[in-house]
């Protein structure tokens, strides 16, 4: 909630315009989608990272508590109020395995 009220949530990337609905009318707010962690050499750090160094540590520190024997995942996408559409993750040329998916917040319907 702080990164959402801090003005700072960075645009949709390119790859992420692709596979958010922004037109579906339960996105009447303003969805958001960004990464955090490492990335090949290739690509560019995670603007996350710099923007929200407590949300990404703490969005890692989530999933080793959730799931302490799996293997840690390099980045991590932090999302609101998004609406994907069908997807195959291609995993930014990291080894993209198997995702692990949380949501957080009231839900209903």
């Amino acid at each position: 909630r702080q990164a959402e009220a801090s003005g700072s949530w960075p645009g949709l990337s390119k790859g992420r315009e692709k596979v958010i609905d922004v037109s579906c009318p339960e996105n009447t707010r303003v969805c958001g989608s960004f990464t955090v962690g490492a990335m090949p050499a290739h690509l560019e750090i995670p603007a996350g990272n710099q923007l929200f160094p407590e949300l990404a540590s703490c969005a890692f520190e989530l999933e080793r508590t959730l799931m302490p024997g799996r293997t840690p995942s390099s980045s991590i996408a932090i999302n609101k109020h998004a609406q994907f559409l069908p997807h195959v993750d291609k995993g930014a040329g990291a080894g993209q395995g198997i995702s692990l998916i949380v949501g957080l917040g009231n839900y209903s319907g």
